[in-house]
């Protein structure tokens, strides 16, 4: 089957979607839209894993363009596709790369509802994304709780149910370092909160064991974040605190694996993908209290509440493995309901038995 993909440049969990996608069997054309900075394709970090992500795809094109770039990407993509003649597209969001999707024409039109794209989304963008999830052929949801949420946005969708998931053989735990160490791998923008996190280390008093934090992600807001956070950690802390900013998949997972604790703040989430990297490498979530994350976390926070996030690190650091233990549950539950490889060949499975329109 070919397959055509949209997806975003920054969105690094797409990555590894669209990798498994193809290893399931599909011949793979990615086309990837200039996003909102939270990686550096150019780093060599990046560079690397754009490579890598190049011997997975047939082909691979990045698209830029301006405010109407969505509506000027559907056309385009259809009298692409008059020679490429996909046999499907699939959009890896709901909103304006949905919209691209529609536009297209493809003989099936696959959306993948992720997360902000259903969950963040205000009138008139709801509407839009409304008519674009009625309009497909099949709509899968990142989760259960977006599934509901994906149904009462447009009641007369077609959704189906089937996490992304995570390259559970890549993810793997190791060895856990001496001192207690807290990870965030979401960006710096304003729905993932990491501000609130770094309030809460703020109010860490000084005489704690030794801890550290890294936070490994980019995005638009990383820059006054890092300054926040001179102004208002003391010296102590902000020795302890690091800020590497967007590292690629292998990066990424060499921090995971010398974590312990993984901490997520934000205000609105499908399932998040960083969510299941962290526990298929065996760390114990601390996550903020929204529907999504409820059925993966017991230590569940308020997102605006730095004093409970503050009190709950401040245990972990006191009673590391007591006030959160062994995360090898987690890990085996992530095996069992979000691998990647077994959900994306099943994904692939329901592309191909859709009935197919003739190619416009």
């Amino acid at each position: 089957m070919r397959l055509a993909i949209l997806s975003s440049l920054d969105s690094p969990w797409s990555y590894g979607a669209i990798e498994a996608i193809a290893k399931a069997g599909a011949e793979v054309h990615a086309f990837q839209v200039a996003g909102k900075g939270y990686i550096d394709p150019n780093s060599p970090d990046w560079l690397d894993r754009i490579a890598s992500f190049e011997r997975h795809v047939a082909t691979r094109t990045v698209i830029r363009g301006g405010p109407f770039k969505y509506v000027q990407m559907g056309s385009w993509l259809r009298n692409h596709f008059k020679t490429l003649r996909p046999d499907a597209v699939l959009s890896l969001y709901a909103g304006g790369l949905g919209l691209a999707a529609i536009r297209s024409k493809a003989p099936r039109t696959v959306l993948y509802a992720v997360g902000s794209d259903v969950l963040a989304t205000r009138p008139p963008k709801a509407w839009a994304t409304r008519r674009n999830l009625s309009m497909a052929d099949l709509v899968v949801a990142n989760g259960q709780y977006l599934a509901e949420q994906t149904k009462k946005l447009a009641p007369h969708a077609k959704v189906r149910e089937l996490l992304l998931g995570v390259d559970t053989s890549v993810f793997v735990p190791s060895s856990k370092p001496p001192v207690p160490t807290m990870i965030c791998t979401r960006g710096f923008s304003s729905v993932y909160n990491n501000l609130t996190i770094l309030k809460a280390l703020a109010l860490l008093p000084d005489d704690l064991p030794e801890w550290r934090f890294q936070f490994v992600a980019g995005g638009p807001l990383v820059e006054s974040h890092q300054e926040w956070a001179k102004a208002n950690l003391s010296s102590t802390s902000l020795a302890r605190v690091d800020f590497i900013g967007g590292l690629a998949s292998q990066g990424v997972l060499r921090a995971l694996q010398e974590s312990s604790i993984f901490v997520s703040m934000s205000r609105s989430d499908g399932t998040a993908t960083s969510l299941l990297e962290a526990m298929s490498c065996g760390l114990y979530p601390v996550l903020s209290d929204i529907p999504a994350n409820r059925p993966w976390a017991k230590t569940l926070i308020s997102p605006d509440d730095p004093v409970a996030l503050a009190k709950a690190l401040e245990e972990a650091i006191r009673h590391p493995g007591v006030q959160h233990p062994s995360g090898q549950e987690a890990r085996e539950r992530i095996v069992l309901e979000a691998d990647s490889t077994n959900n994306m060949a099943e994904l692939v499975k329901w592309i191909r038995d859709l009935p197919a329109k003739p190619h416009a």
